[in-house]
């Protein structure tokens, strides 16, 4: 079958259908405030089922064509457009879940260029209940989570305030701060209000603490 055995309607459904399925997944991502939104999540769609009715069909009459060649390059073509959205800022990498996302979608394109209707609509819904979801969880763990900078007189000290958070810390990075001082960053992992509030006016009246302060995100 080439491109003109298969009729010009079902064509344009297909890729409707493809880019309508990116809308739903650039939709769930625009409402989280994330870079890839409607448009980039349609046009990527739209594009991948376009170029695999063009592989599948728009070559039938070539013996020596390969139309899983295309396919692959789409998927590597993807690979460039999602670098463009992954940030390193500071110790955290941003991005990676966007970059996923716009290639999730070209996979969803791929299945309506295809005519897999229903692995396409599926696929979009499982997608983006997914990432709410996870989105949810997330936020309710970062929502127990603080970030401090603490500077210590000496290495006996902050050792001990090591041991001594050892349960609640999630993470810690030591450095040398001057010439007798030393600073730890870490990230605590508070079960509630109370403790976290307890915690830290304990950390006020240490007396070998000579400062303390609340690392922001973008710190």
């Amino acid at each position: 079958m080439n491109l003109t055995d298969l009729s010009t309607g079902v064509m344009l459904i297909r890729i409707v259908f493809a880019g309508i399925c990116g809308i739903i997944v650039g939709y769930g991502r625009q409402r989280s405030n994330k870079p890839s939104g409607i448009k980039t999540h349609m046009v990527v769609a739209f594009a991948s089922a376009l170029f695999i009715l063009i592989s599948k069909y728009g070559f039938a009459d070539s013996q020596n064509f390969d139309p899983t060649r295309i396919a692959s390059q789409i998927v590597s073509g993807i690979s460039f457009l999602g670098t463009g959205i992954i940030i390193k800022r500071h110790a955290n990498i941003e991005g990676l879940t966007d970059a996923a996302t716009i290639w999730c979608s070209a996979a969803i394109g791929m299945a309506a260029g295809a005519g897999l209707y229903w692995l396409a609509i599926l696929a979009s819904i499982l997608l983006v209940i997914g990432t709410n979801v996870l989105h949810l969880l997330e936020k309710n763990h970062r929502d127990r989570q603080d970030s401090y900078m603490i500077t210590c007189d000496s290495i006996d000290a902050l050792n001990q305030l090591i041991q001594e958070n050892q349960s609640s810390m999630s993470w810690h990075r030591v450095e040398k701060h001057g010439k007798k001082e030393y600073l730890i960053r870490l990230q605590m992992d508070f079960e509630n209000k109370d403790v976290r509030e307890k915690w830290e006016t304990e950390i006020f009246s240490n007396p070998s603490v000579s400062s303390f302060r609340f690392l922001y995100p973008t710190d």
